[in-house]
């Protein structure tokens, strides 16, 4: 992207302060599920003691040496000594863990991978944090790099086969003190650094991948800072970064103009997602959609605020939607499919040489990645979408599209439970390898074997069941007459639909002429009625003109005979001769009847000229009364054009015909409303939707030699770690042909550079990002920077980015760069705060102190019933979203329980977070509905419909124990076991009972907030709980039906936000 930034030197500074505070985030080394093994003095090597040997069932062994660990726990607490932040254990989870120094891969015999020798970051920031040296921070890699070779120089190579030899415990020993003093850990820290190794089995002969060592985003903001000083990245991420002139934003919520605009059916995807009963989307909904279809039409980004239960997931089905359309419409134009395939080439991967093809030009940028950093939220969208619950049920024949395959993808594996292979789970590795089994292995439904046997069939051969399932063709001709068939029927579908908008579009262009052309008409007909008017005057003019000339023209006919006359009666030549009296007295009658001719002649030529202009203004006023009769027509013709018009949109729009009486609805029903797309529209939309995933499949039908080609070495790359080089200039190729298969992809940010490691600037379509409010601003980067268009959505009134280093030492840290934390820095700013910045689309929420501009929101909330609803509408979003949640839903744990109400528990003597009288009545609810549900003989016996929750982590350990021992009792009491096994039980209490924080993007029938913190020396915490709406919205609206506060009335009823909450449920009960 060319272009003259003005702040680039800020921005520059911006992302070395995210990397340095990236130094300092640790993620922890997954020993939980694997044994360390110390390495002491005297000891037997792992690798060389026998009873660590690989296993039959083993293709491989693996060693992950460790050279020292840090104690989280320990850094932590001193940290937090140095950088003091009295709520730093709310904010954040347990530090707890090991850190190493450094990770060096060993194989089975214990030889060190050259490649692979990895230098945690966190030690050495930490250490000099500690000795106030967070200048040099920024100097990471080049300390890193001098950090390695100081291990390389200790690891012995084998003179024989130039190889490095087993290490040894005191090398190993070595190299451990040697780091140890190299980074310049505080002595206390030093000696407790001991090197460990971890054992890694391997089902393939290659190395294991290293994760959770280091941040997963410094490699991206080093190559994106790169880019940025070039000036060369996207205009999402250029967006993302400079933000706009608020001068440019317009406010959607206040302005119906742009508001119309958008909405304008010329503007509407002509496909759309047909859920299940086929719903239209809310006004805001569609808002969105059109706003990001036509804002990201070759690049940039769109922001969408998602409050609470307001249809994210519902909203970005259609854009999804969307981009299978375009791609669709770009492979209608192939007459063979495998024509989209070109230029194969042969590529080294693995242990054989693949053959790769390149994808026409003209089918890249249709990749669509969901990404978060909540890992539930994206996994929940690609889970979701491919399922039978999530689209239409009365098509005929039913959507289908590689659905025994999308079965095998799902967690239960069930046949039926999915309509196609929509999306995909992929981000980690662990991920990344269940999908390559269950997608391309799988023995009975892997596509490897289906677009074999349509690819490659062999005569006599038995078709695999995937084929047989999916009603492969039988061969190539018959792909390819599936394949015009099927491209005729989407061309015809298309074309359907493209002329009901276009009689839409035109119907709105009507609606906006009408009043203008109204007005025309009048005006014209005014001035036909003056034309005639002015007309008739001219006439009876000419006609009075005409009048005067011929008297004018008959005196001088009378004149010229009278002295014709007097002229016959001249006097002879005598008298004339003499001049006789006679002859004078004629001659003077004769002068005189002369002059009369002349007089009589010069007014005939008067009247004559007035006549003959009054004759041209009649002309003329004939002709200026044709014309404006005309035009008088012509107005009345084209109000009859419009009205036509508007006819035909009104019979297509029907109660969705967006006329003047449309917009004036109350806002509730407007809100709820869908302008233009009557039931006609939207089905002939869902047909379309149909006719392009049916093209999709006819053209890996037809395509079926090149794509296995393709899909085969993507399956390699997805389990490979290292690549070709000429395998990375043609990787954006196979991802194309995967998503051309698969179109949705979800990852977490964590795994996003990992996963599409390789590919650069904009080489993704589409980027979805979901629960944007939660991601820290620089977790977002390298995603925005490898995508084309971004439709960043979430919520800044929700959970905050979770960082885990202590508030002062980020303010230092940014302030060490002349870096506003405040503006860039998690917690106060997310991807979703700085996407916000970005969108010139949007609308304002009242903040703490100024207003708060966020995308184009979403409105209509369909999740809670009242007071919940209210309260989170009041508190958050000043009365923004509109009510909607179905009314009369059956409540079960409200008939058990009662209503909403706030259970007063008093516990101002009590010292710390934790109320056990608290405890004591969320105990007596869950008993309460485990009872009704033993009474009733349900299963499961305790109610997985409840959530308990609570602002603090404290409060949350003790109620899993304190609610663990009343189960337990109750169990004991009945003697039946309430759960099949103690990992069930774990997992319900892990699921059920947590922080705030932790349940985010869930919801239940019903929520037990637990208060806790009902002292007078928790006022503090209290208030920290108060500090913003963000903890309370979320608390409120988990509940769907019910929500009972357990707590501790007059300490919280003056806390703000609580206090509206102690409002809306009506004072304390007992």
């Amino acid at each position: 992207m060319t272009s003259s930034f003005s702040n680039k030197e800020e921005l520059l500074n911006v992302m070395d302060a995210w990397y340095v505070s990236e130094l300092l985030q640790p993620p922890r080394l997954a020993t939980e599920k694997r044994k360390c093994i110390k390495i002491l003095p005297g000891s037997l090597e792992p690798w060389a003691d026998p009873k660590y040997a690989r296993r039959e069932d083993e293709r491989a062994v693996w060693w992950f040496l460790c050279l020292g660990a840090l104690s989280l726990r320990t850094a932590t607490r001193k940290l937090l000594q140095k950088f003091r932040e009295e709520m730093y254990e709310e904010r954040v989870s347990s530090a707890d863990g090991k850190i190493p120094l450094a990770l060096i891969v060993l194989d089975e015999r214990g030889r060190p991978d050259l490649e692979q020798i990895f230098i945690s970051t966190f030690p050495w920031a930490y250490s000099l944090v500690l000795h106030d040296r967070l200048h040099d921070l920024k100097n990471f890699q080049k300390v890193e790099q001098t950090l390695k070779q100081n291990i390389l120089q200790h690891l012995r190579p084998d003179p024989s086969h130039g190889s490095p030899t087993p290490l040894t415990v005191q090398e190993v020993l070595h190299l451990t003190d040697k780091l140890t003093r190299s980074i310049c850990l505080p002595k206390e820290d030093a000696h407790q650094v001991k090197p460990f190794a971890l054992r890694i089995p391997q089902r393939r002969n290659e190395p294991p991948e290293v994760d959770m060592l280091n941040s997963f985003f410094l490699e991206d903001l080093s190559t994106v800072r790169k880019a940025l000083e070039r000036e060369n990245i996207g205009l999402a991420l250029a967006r993302y970064l400079y933000g706009l002139d608020p001068a440019e934003r317009r406010d959607v919520v206040k302005d119906r103009t742009v508001l119309r605009e958008i909405l304008a059916p010329g503007r509407t995807p002509k496909s759309r997602w047909p859920g299940r009963n086929r719903p239209s989307l809310s006004l805001m909904q569609q808002c969105a959609v059109n706003h990001a279809a036509r804002e990201l039409g070759k690049s940039g980004m769109a922001s969408v605020n998602g409050p609470p239960g307001t249809g994210k997931t519902t909203m970005l089905r259609d854009l999804v939607a969307k981009v299978v359309l375009d791609r669709a419409v770009v492979l209608a134009a192939f007459d063979h499919p495998e024509a989209a395939f070109r230029s194969p080439k042969r590529v080294p991967i693995r242990e054989r040489i693949a053959t790769i093809y390149r994808v026409d030009p003209a089918l890249l940028g249709f990749e669509m990645v969901v990404a978060s950093s909540n890992n539930q939220a994206v996994e929940n969208i690609s889970r979701q979408l491919p399922l039978c619950q999530e689209i239409a049920d009365d098509f005929d024949p039913p959507i289908r599209y590689f659905a025994s395959i999308a079965d095998r993808l799902t967690v239960k594996q069930e046949d039926g439970m999915t309509w196609g292979l929509a999306a995909a789970v992929l981000g980690n590795k662990d991920n990344r390898r269940d999908f390559v089994e269950r997608f391309w292995w799988e023995q009975e439904r892997g596509m490897k074997h289906y677009l074999q046997a349509v690819g490659s069939p062999k005569d006599g051969a038995d078709l695999p069941a995937v084929a047989v399932i999916e009603q492969a063709p039988k061969d190539q001709n018959e792909a390819l007459t599936r394949w015009h068939t099927a491209r005729a029927n989407f061309r015809n579908s298309l074309e359907r639909v493209t002329n009901l908008l276009h009689t839409l579009e035109l119907a709105r262009e009507a609606l906006e002429q009408k009043e203008a052309n109204r007005m025309d008409v009048h005006q014209t007909a005014e001035a036909a009625k003056k034309a005639r008017l002015i007309q008739q005057q001219q006439e009876e003019k000419f006609a009075e003109a005409e009048r005067l000339w011929k008297e004018a023209a008959e005196r001088t006919a009378a004149a010229a005979d009278d002295r014709k006359a007097l002229l016959a009666l001249r006097p002879n030549f005598f008298a004339r001769l003499f001049s006789t009296n006679a002859y004078r007295h004629w001659q003077q009658r004769a002068e005189e009847a002369l002059a009369a001719v002349s007089i009589a002649r010069e007014e005939e030529k008067r009247y004559k000229e007035q006549r003959d202009r009054a004759q041209k203004e009649v002309e003329q006023a004939r002709t200026q009364c044709e014309r404006a009769e005309k035009e008088r027509e012509n107005a009345l013709r084209r109000m009859q054009e419009i009205e036509e018009k508007i006819d035909r949109g009104r019979q297509l729009a029907g109660d969705c015909f967006a006329d003047p009486d449309f917009w004036q609805q109350s806002e509730k029903d407007l809100e709820r409303s869908t302008p233009w797309l009557g039931p006609d529209i939207q089905r002939a939309r869902d047909e379309l939707f149909k006719r392009a995933f049916e093209l999709h499949r006819a053209f890996v039908d037809a395509a079926a030699k090149p794509l296995h080609a393709n899909l085969g070495t993507m399956m390699a790359v997805l389990r490979t770690k290292s690549l070709h080089p000429d395998l990375t200039t043609l990787l954006r190729h196979l991802w194309a042909s995967f998503f051309l298969v698969v179109p949705v992809v979800s990852t977490t940010f964590a795994s996003f550079g990992r996963l599409f490691s390789g590919l650069g600037k904009e080489e993704i379509g589409w980027l979805f990002i979901d629960e944007a409010g939660q991601a820290t601003p620089q977790s977002a980067v390298g995603a925005l920077w490898r995508c084309r268009r971004a439709v960043v959505v979430g919520d800044p009134m929700q959970i905050e980015p979770v960082v885990t280093t202590p508030l002062p030492l980020i303010e230092a840290l940014f302030k060490q760069f002349g870096v506003d934390p405040g503006q860039w820095a998690a917690p106060w700013i997310s991807v979703q705060t700085l996407a916000d910045r970005g969108s010139w689309l949007g609308t304002s929420l009242m903040g703490e102190g100024e207003p708060i501009w966020v995308g184009c929101p979403l409105r209509v909330h369909r999740r809670c019933d009242e007071p919940m609803f209210s309260i989170s509408n009041q508190i958050a979003y000043n009365g923004l979203m509109v009510f909607a949640t179905p009314p009369e839903r059956p409540c079960r744990t409200g008939q058990v329980l009662g209503e909403t109400r706030w259970i007063d528990v008093k516990g101002e003597n009590i010292d710390g977070k934790w109320s056990p009288p608290e405890g004591e009545r969320s105990a007596e609810l869950l008993l309460i509905a485990v009872e009704r549900r033993l009474q009733d003989g349900l299963q499961p016996c305790v109610p997985n419909d409840i959530f308990f929750i609570t602002p603090f982590r404290q409060v949350a350990f003790k109620l899993r124990d304190h609610l663990r021992a009343a189960l337990a009792d109750c169990q004991k009491r009945h003697q039946i076991p309430l759960f099949s096994s103690e990992e069930e039980l774990n997992e319900w209490f892990e699921r059920q009972i947590g922080t705030i924080h932790t349940f985010q993007g869930k919801e239940a029938e019903a929520v037990i907030l637990v208060l806790g913190a009902p002292g007078k020396q928790s006022l503090g915490a209290r208030y920290w709980a108060g500090k913003s709406p963000n903890l309370l919205n979320v608390a409120v609206t988990r509940a769907k039906q019910r929500l009972y506060v357990i707590g501790d009335f007059s300490a919280w009823k003056s806390i703000p936000y609580f206090s509206t909450l102690s409002k809306s449920l009506g004072g304390p009960s007992h």
